[in-house]
């Protein structure tokens, strides 16, 4: 029975449509501190290896999405690190090196180099270029039969016919594991070789660039190598991002602030994992845990867990508060306002 104010008309209490017992509180609250300690240790693995990279995950997606799932990788079948010409069928340095000269001359003029270190900095480039060329005449032969397998499994995936049959599907996934394996170390050591030059050019910057100051000892910081073909936002673009976001989203949940947001972040990140191997698509790696992780989060938001232990119940009170009530109807009216024709305009 609800208790009546003195006036006999309005309970003192009203009726909750959501009330939740102390065990699902603690239940609540040990979700969202576990589910942000997952966030931020990941994001800090990946800040502290600095060698995240989302292209090898991107790269064997599944599904009705891998398209646009692997078209955000840069060179993606590796013929640009490996100067693959597929007109003439043969690999070759000269592209990879056309860009590491004009490298070159812009961290000369970035840098201010001297004559003496100008000259440096072109035998560092032959000399990479030297090794590159080698470890490419070396692997001539396998790198050719790799791009002909490609060519081979991307007729196979043209057919239709292939992709009903179980026999022939199992070869063509078969087949793309091959491929994929085959290049991640040929690219490794191609990446490996452009990092080392950047070094090397670095070095040579003394002293440093105009930003720091005279008589400082601070290193200069490696100008962006070009890269043709690149897009505004690809797999790299989320590698340097993708740490950072992940720390962001696990704090927020660990201490409980604007948990909403960050868990209906947290859940889109997941489920775009979850897209990129399409359930049910033809060998598509699990992604169970993605899956109930993300499930998870949107159970964090739709309760707003940041009010049990968490530093969203001081801004829930605030925003319940006559000032919060004030700011709202305020910017209702705001917005009202704007919504309406302005005088004098045509109706």
């Amino acid at each position: 029975m609800k208790q009546l104010n003195h006036e006999g008309g309005i309970p003192l209490t009203a009726a909750k449509t959501r009330q939740l017992g102390t065990l699902a509180i603690v239940a609540l609250v040990a979700l969202r501190i576990g589910t942000g300690w997952h966030f931020f240790s990941e994001g800090a693995a990946k800040l502290e290896t600095g060698d995240f990279s989302s292209e090898g995950f991107l790269s064997t997606s599944r599904g009705p999405l891998a398209g646009f799932f692997k078209g955000l990788v840069w060179d993606e079948d590796g013929a640009i690190r490996l100067g693959y010409n597929q007109a003439k069928k043969t690999v070759s340095e000269k592209p990879t090196a056309e860009r590491w000269n004009d490298y070159r001359a812009r961290a000369v003029k970035r840098y201010k180099l001297t004559k003496a270190r100008q000259q440096a900095a072109e035998r560092a480039m032959k000399r990479r270029v030297g090794q590159l060329k080698w470890y490419l005449n070396t692997n001539n032969e396998d790198i050719i039969r790799y791009f002909r397998q490609l060519e081979r499994w991307r007729t196979q995936q043209r057919d239709s016919s292939r992709r009903d049959v179980s026999t022939l599907r199992g070869q063509s996934e078969s087949l793309a594991r091959e491929i994929v394996s085959s290049r991640r170390g040929w690219l490794a050591t191609v990446e490996k070789l452009e990092a080392d030059y950047q070094s090397d050019l670095v070095k040579l910057a003394t002293p440093p660039p105009p930003e720091f100051g005279p008589n400082t000892t601070v290193a200069a910081k490696p100008l962006k190598m070009k890269h043709p073909g690149r897009r505004f936002y690809d797999s790299r673009s989320v590698d340097r991002i993708l740490p950072y976001f992940d720390i962001l989203v696990g704090v927020c949940l660990v201490v409980g602030l604007f948990t909403s947001t960050a868990a209906i972040a947290g859940a889109c990140f997941l489920l775009s994992v979850v897209l990129t191997q399409f359930p049910g698509a033809v060998g598509a790696a699990p992604v169970y845990y993605q899956a109930v992780e993300a499930l998870g989060l949107c159970l964090l938001a739709a309760l707003r867990a940041g009010q049990y232990a968490g530093l969203d119940f001081f801004t829930y009170c605030l925003w319940r508060s006559p000032l919060g009530t004030q700011v709202s109807m305020n910017l209702t009216q705001f917005l009202q306002r704007a919504k309406r024709p302005k005088q004098g305009e045509a109706k």
